[in-house]
């Protein structure tokens, strides 16, 4: 099943963070799907894939993966990908991707929290349907790397499209920075790096 709305009123993304949506300048969706999967950070890379691509082919601009779920346009996000699940056996029971992807600059621009780090797909006017043909092309393709999501084919490009690898890293581990190069992205879209020092938070 896949819901799609105008606007969203309180969207979210990681860590409880708040998305943006404002009325008619973005594509908000949700794919509800009962995986054959349990690892739904393989559902999340597929999805960032779909969305890279259907960039790509529909709008002809060339977009990068931030790991694990954001695309960004230059040093800017335009979309973002949360995906939640539950699990009661050994595989998922359900999992929920929700992708909003920003096609037009809102009214305004974007409100200051966001304006320095968000940017969309056009300035203002859009291409008429542009938003009907880049959510087929990202269904199009999401549906077709879920429904064989085993072979993991799909991380070739997740990691061609990546921006972190080769570039420096902070994982948070409790109360430990953990700092490293990026050397790669391994098929379970776990990050390889190369181990440089740990650091107590203050």
């Amino acid at each position: 099943t896949v819901v799609f709305a105008r606007h969203q009123t309180a969207g979210r993304g990681r860590l409880g963070r708040s998305f943006a949506s404002p009325d008619d300048s973005g594509i908000y969706m949700s794919l509800i799907l009962e995986p054959d999967s349990s690892n739904p950070v393989l559902i999340t890379t597929a999805a960032a894939v779909a969305v890279c691509r259907a960039i790509e082919t529909t709008c002809r601009q060339q977009p990068q993966i931030k790991w694990v779920n954001d695309i960004y346009i230059g040093d800017k996000k335009v979309c973002g990908i949360l995906t939640e699940a539950a699990q009661l056996t050994d595989k998922l029971d359900y999992a929920v991707v929700g992708i909003g992807v920003n096609v037009t600059e809102p009214v305004g621009g974007f409100n200051d929290e966001i304006k320095d780090i968000a940017t969309a797909l056009y300035e203002k006017n859009a291409p008429v349907g542009i938003k009907n043909r880049l959510i087929a092309k990202i269904l199009e393709r999401f549906f077709h790397y879920y429904s064989n999501i085993k072979d993991k084919s799909f991380m070739n490009k997740y990691r061609e499209k990546s921006n972190l690898i080769g570039k420096s890293v902070d994982i948070y581990r409790g109360n430990e920075i953990i700092t490293g190069i990026c050397v790669d992205i391994d098929e379970n879209a776990k990050i390889l790096k190369e181990f440089i020092y740990d650091n107590k938070l203050p």
